[in-house]
């Protein structure tokens, strides 16, 4: 609506221009109530999130350790297959 608009809308209906009024204030009221709530949500998920990220990089540094740069036995390191040091012949398999 444009000024004029309202201004000619309070001079014949002002009951209906302080009901809209009154209705956008209540709706006012409960968008900022939610908006409370939202930002409160937000918050704990920010914490859980930094929880979550201080997880993950624990768990990468544990992946990341073997005997050689940690106090861990070599036994718990991963097994890796020694590669092979044959080289492949140029006869098909089988007899």
């Amino acid at each position: 609506m444009e000024r004029e608009e309202i201004i000619q809308s309070y001079k014949y209906h002002p009951d209906a221009i302080i009901a809209l009024i009154e209705k956008q204030d209540a709706k006012i009221s409960q968008l900022e109530a939610r908006i409370a709530e939202l930002e409160a949500c937000n918050v704990q998920l920010e914490a859980h999130n930094a929880k979550l990220e201080a997880r993950i990089a624990e768990l990468e540094a544990q992946l990341n350790q073997n005997s050689r740069n940690s106090s861990r036995p070599p036994s718990m390191d991963e097994f890796r297959r020694p590669k092979s040091q044959r080289k492949k012949g140029t006869r098909s398999p089988g007899g």
